[in-house]
C-alpha cells in the first residue's frame, strides 16, 4: 500500500480521537458494559452454585451480541443521537446468526494467526475489523467477511498500526492489574497463581470493570475505523474531527 494511502488514513489521529471520545463518554460506555457483564457473571455464578452447570460457553454467544449492542450505542454517541437500547437489542437479534458465527470465525482466525507468528493474527484482525459494523449498518449478512476484506485491504497496515497501539495500551493496563489482583508468592514450587485471599469478589469486580473499559475502547476504535474507511470511499462524512 502506498504511503499516500497510509497518510490519508491517518491512524494516529484516529486512535487519539477514539481515546478522546471514549474518555468523554466513559461513564455511559463503560458503565453499560460493566453492568451487562456483571449481570451475566452474577447469573452464571448463581446457576453454577444452584445446578453445578458451568455456562461459560454462553460467553461465545453473548460476547458478539453484547459487542453489537455496545457498537450501536457508540454509533449513537458519534452521531449525537439519543441512545435507544431497546432498538439496539432488537437489531442484534435480527442479525443473530451472522453476527455470532462470523465473529467466532474471525476470533478463531485471529487466534490461529497470533499463535503462528503474531503478524498473521494482526493482519487478520485488521482485515476483518469491519465485519461487525458491516452486519449492523449495511446488512452485509454472511457476505460480511468478503466485504470487510475488500474494504480494509488497501489500508490494512495503517489499520494494523491502530490495533497495535490498542494492544500496547491494553498490555500496559492489564499487567499492573494482574500484579495487583494476584498473589504469586506461593510457597510450593510451581504453585499456580491464586487471587489474593479474601479479595476474590473485589478482584473479580475490578477485572470486570477494566475488561469492560478496554472492550468498549476496542469497539469504539473498530467503529471509527469503519467510518474512516467509508469516508475514504466517499460513503460518509468525517467522524473524528
Amino acid at each position: 500500500m502506498s504511503s499516500h494511502g497510509a497518510a490519508n488514513f491517518d491512524g494516529g489521529r484516529l486512535f487519539f480521537s477514539a481515546l478522546r471520545v471514549w474518555k468523554d463518554n466513559f461513564v455511559l460506555l463503560t458503565g453499560l458494559a460493566f453492568l451487562i457483564n456483571l449481570g451475566i457473571a452474577a447469573v452464571s455464578g448463581l446457576l453454577l452454585v444452584l445446578t453445578g452447570l458451568n455456562l461459560s460457553i454462553l460467553d461465545y454467544i453473548l460476547g458478539p451480541l453484547i459487542a453489537g449492542v455496545l457498537m450501536l450505542v457508540a454509533a449513537d454517541i458519534l452521531a449525537g443521537q439519543r441512545v435507544d437500547l431497546q432498538a439496539h437489542v432488537s437489531r442484534v437479534i435480527q442479525v443473530f446468526g451472522p453476527l455470532v458465527i462470523l465473529s467466532l470465525a474471525v476470533a478463531f482466525l485471529v487466534v490461529i494467526g497470533l499463535m503462528a507468528l503474531i503478524v498473521p493474527g494482526l493482519y487478520a484482525t485488521a482485515v476483518f475489523i469491519a465485519v461487525t459494523p458491516l452486519i449492523l449498518f449495511e446488512n452485509a449478512g454472511w457476505d460480511a467477511l468478503r466485504r470487510s476484506h475488500q474494504m480494509t485491504k488497501p489500508f490494512v497496515w495503517p489499520i494494523a498500526g491502530v490495533i497495535l497501539r490498542l494492544g500496547v495500551l491494553m498490555f500496559l493496563v492489564i499487567l499492573p492489574l494482574i500484579l495487583i489482583t494476584t498473589d504469586t508468592s506461593g510457597e510450593t514450587p510451581g504453585a499456580q497463581i491464586q487471587l489474593v485471599p479474601g479479595l476474590e469478589i473485589l478482584s473479580a469486580g475490578v477485572i470486570i470493570l477494566f475488561s469492560s473499559a478496554l472492550s468498549t475502547l476496542s469497539i469504539l476504535i473498530g467503529l471509527m475505523i469503519y467510518h474512516r474507511l467509508r469516508d475514504l470511499s466517499g460513503g460518509v462524512s468525517e467522524v473524528f474531527e
